[in-house]
Parts: C-alpha cells; sequence; structure tokens
C-alpha cells in the first residue's frame, strides 16, 4: 500500500512539473475575425452561473477552410491531468491534421490550473463535492465552437479518459441531442460510497448512442471487475462489464455480445448491436494497466499490444455516425 501511494505522488508531481512547464507559451485565443489558421488556441467562457471563467484549448486542422462544416471531437482528460498533457497524449490533434475535424481539450477544475477533476455526478474530487456543472460546461464547449468555427452539428463526438471518461458517459446520458457517439477509455457509469449510501445511477438517455469502450484486465485505479480504487477513494466502482450493459440496454442490444481476438489474444472485442444504427463495442485489453493505449505507452512493447494505438481507432468508429 505504501509503494502504491508513493507511486501516485510520484505520478502527481510528474504531473505537476509538466502542466507547469507546459504553461510556458500558451496559445492565444482565435482570431475575432478572418479564418483561423491551422494550430491550438486557447479559449474561455465566462457565462457559466457560479463557475467564474473556463478554459479549454481548441485545435483547428490543417485543410480547415470554413467552406464546409467539420466534424467536432471532444476530447476530455483524466483526473490530476489537463487539456495540455492530453492533446499530447492522445495524438488526436495529429490525428485531426490528417482526418479533418476539429478537436476541443476542456480542462476540468483545480486549483493554478493543476490537479484538475471533473463531476461526473459519482467521482471526483471538489467538482463533485461542488456539483459543478461539468454537464453545462461542456456543453457551452460545443456551442461556443459551433458560433466560431464552422462545426457539423450533427458529427459531435465526444472522449474521455479516466475521470473525463465518467463525465463522457455522464454526457451522452444527460445529452444525448448533442453527441452523435462517445468513446470512453478506463471509465465507469457509476459507483456506490463505502459508507453504504446508495448508487449514483445515470439517467437513461432520449435517444439511442453509439458507444466504444477500452478498458485494462489490470487496471486497479478503475477496477476492470468493479470494486475498490487503489487510489484509496471511498467508493466502490460499477464493472466495465455493467458500466457497456447500461448501453446495450439503452440501444436495446440483444444480451449476448459477438466476441472475436485480436493483436495476438492480447485484446478481447465484445460487440452488441454490431449491425444497428447504436452499436456498443467493449475492447479488453489483457496485462494492461490505468493507462492511454497509445503513443509512447504502447511504441515500446514487445506483444501484442505493440503501437496498438487507440485515437485511430476510435476516430474510426466515431465517424460513422451522425446524430
Amino acid at each position: 500500500m505504501l509503494l502504491a501511494m508513493l507511486a501516485k505522488l510520484a505520478l502527481a508531481t510528474i504531473y505537476f512539473v509538466l502542466a507547469v512547464l507546459g504553461g510556458y507559451g500558451c496559445p492565444g485565443p482565435l482570431p475575432s475575425a478572418g479564418l483561423p489558421q491551422s494550430g491550438t488556441y486557447q479559449e474561455e467562457i465566462r457565462s457559466l452561473p457560479k463557475q467564474g471563467a473556463r478554459d479549454f484549448l481548441v485545435h483547428v486542422p490543417s485543410g480547415y477552410t470554413g467552406k464546409r462544416p467539420f466534424p467536432l471531437v471532444v476530447v476530455l482528460h483524466g483526473a490530476f491531468s489537463t487539456a495540455r498533457l492530453t492533446e499530447r497524449l492522445t495524438g488526436f490533434s495529429r490525428l485531426a491534421d490528417r482526418e479533418g475535424f476539429i478537436v476541443a481539450y476542456p480542462n476540468g477544475f483545480g486549483f493554478l490550473g493543476l490537479f484538475q477533476h471533473w463531476n461526473a455526478g459519482h467521482c471526483c474530487g471538489w467538482a463533485m463535492r461542488t456539483r459543478l456543472d461539468d454537464v453545462g460546461f461542456v456543453a457551452e464547449v460545443i456551442k461556443f465552437l459551433s458560433l466560431r468555427l464552422r462545426v457539423d452539428k450533427r458529427r459531435v463526438y465526444l472522449v474521455g479518459y479516466s475521470n473525463g471518461g465518467m463525465l463522457a458517459y455522464r454526457f451522452a446520458a444527460e445529452r444525448s441531442d448533442l453527441v452523435a457517439a462517445v468513446a470512453v477509455v478506463a471509465g465507469t457509469v457509476g459507483s456506490r460510497a463505502a459508507d453504504g449510501r446508495p448508487q449514483w445511477s445515470m439517467p437513461r438517455p432520449k435517444r439511442m448512442v453509439p458507444v466504444i469502450a477500452f478498458h485494462g484486465r489490470q487496471d486497479d485505479s478503475v477496477p476492470y471487475g468493479g470494486g475498490r480504487s487503489s487510489n484509496g477513494l471511498p467508493v466502490h466502482f460499477v464493472s466495465t462489464l455493467d458500466s457497456v450493459l447500461f448501453w446495450a440496454r439503452s440501444n436495446r442490444c440483444a444480451w449476448l455480445p459477438g466476441t472475436d481476438m485480436l493483436n495476438g489474444g492480447r485484446v478481447l472485442r465484445y460487440s452488441w448491436c454490431a449491425s444497428s444504427p447504436a452499436p456498443v463495442i467493449l475492447f479488453t485489453l489483457r496485462a494492461w494497466g490505468h493507462q492511454w493505449p497509445g503513443g509512447t505507452e504502447t511504441a515500446n512493447l514487445k506483444d501484442g499490444l505493440r503501437f496498438f494505438d487507440v485515437a485511430p481507432v476510435i476516430w474510426r468508429f466515431v465517424s460513422k455516425y451522425r446524430r
């Protein structure tokens, strides 16, 4: 337990240093007039009640001319992370330049722009304890960009990692009118307090939403099989399977999924409603923990997950759907 706590502290320290270093040379806002050049900009929203200013990054891809609407992908970082770190970690901006879509990276609530969390209803941190309206914030980000850039409102997609994945699930359930599909890495739909209080549950979405999820079997922060987190949070998380079954039921899928193995058996893919307008897909990653699959995390592996990059897999899935 002590070693695990020290490891978490070391990771938080690394995030702190990287976030501080990443703060130098912060990008400016989108131009008030004319066509923005390709690149990453920083914007701020002040219209949210009781929240003060909230900020986010937006990446305008190369090839954006404003002559046609572009899809929008909103990427939500994990706990203790930032928009800037998540842009680097996930590679979605590079992918956007190749594939032609806009990316937004909202920042959660933290202190001095660090140690940020989201209120996913059941997790995490100060954002949850103060019942911060992060669903409203993400909706405002989508609205803001739809007014400033040519966004295809029928092709707005939500991606979330860990605590950000939990918010992505919540947003898709509460605002299914805004998203065409959702992708979650290492997230869960709910949890119950360890002291016996009732489990927090999401509302049933008003429309079916295509869902793709990824989770490591050795994840001990948001355990694949559910239960207590190694982070010491006083909650029991809903399991990965129960999380995707929430969406399978919402999308009126048959109970039993189709299954197949990928990457030499290191990845097991479950598929519900595979040929319907709203499928639910789960990628189970064997021998994988609480990490974003891709980039430097998998580049040096010598097994079936070598170079497994989740961002292009997510884009190939979500880009097929329109609201």
